[in-house]
């Protein structure tokens, strides 16, 4: 069950943390306990946590045209703008205000309030930064001073992201936002370059990973991630 929701290992130890089988220690039954994970990965239940796999075979299915033209439409977390569920990209050159905007669809999603005329789903915000961590605080005090609010108490900040190009890579945020009871429905992290620090960017197999396990991520909280990045030095590329 919680597998083929899309959660991982440590996330399913978490829940099972607080049942001890019968006859066996703590350690004895967490152990017993990713016994059981291993199996019904191995089975092929659910997505693995670096995003690879995400679809099963038994999801196949051939669409008409029809069809796919009478489904709702996809609900926006801003309308015209974002969905609320799934993986964005944000990116512009250095000095291009990235900082700025990021924290203002941030506010705005985690305040519920409109952006211009476009309407905005309330929903927490998690951001995980890996640079520029110094101003950051600035950056939200002069939002919030220049736009006469307070402070939400729906955002929470790391001062480092995962590193999306190894496995297992969103276990510990997952975890310590599910000890903290804090669920986001947007998140962002800033930056893509330097949360896949060790791979290849012109590798095609170390970026599809890096976008699986935002996808994987994504999918455990059905929230939208953000992704901010900096263009390369030729704009055009």
């Amino acid at each position: 069950h919680f597998i083929e929701k899309g959660f991982t290992d440590s996330a399913i130890q978490a829940i099972a943390r607080s049942w001890t089988q019968p006859e066996f220690t703590p350690e004895q039954t967490r152990k017993e306990v990713q016994v059981a994970i291993d199996g019904a990965r191995k089975k092929g239940y659910g997505r693995r946590v670096g995003g690879r796999d995400v679809q099963k075979i038994d999801e196949l299915r051939f669409f008409s045209l029809e069809e796919l033209a009478n489904e709702p439409p996809p609900k926006m977390l801003i309308k015209d703008i974002f969905p609320e569920r799934g993986v964005a990209v944000l990116y512009g050159a250095s000095g291009s205000m990235k900082s700025f905007l990021m924290i203002t669809v941030a506010m705005h999603v985690a305040l519920g309030l409109d952006l211009g005329d476009l309407a905005v789903k309330q929903q927490g915000v998690l951001i995980l930064l890996n640079e520029g961590q110094a101003g950051f605080s600035l950056r939200c005090e002069a939002w919030l001073k220049n736009n006469g609010g307070v402070r939400p108490e729906n955002i929470r900040v790391a001062k480092m992201t995962p590193n999306l190009t190894h496995d297992n890579a969103n276990d510990h945020f997952i975890k310590l936002a599910e000890e903290m009871n804090f669920r986001p429905g947007l998140i962002f992290i800033d930056s893509f370059s330097k949360a896949t620090f060790g791979g290849d960017d012109n590798s095609t197999s170390d970026m599809a990973g890096a976008m699986g396990a935002a996808d994987q991520l994504a999918a455990h909280f059905d929230a939208l991630i953000v992704v901010v990045d900096h263009a390369g030095k030729e704009l055009k590329k």
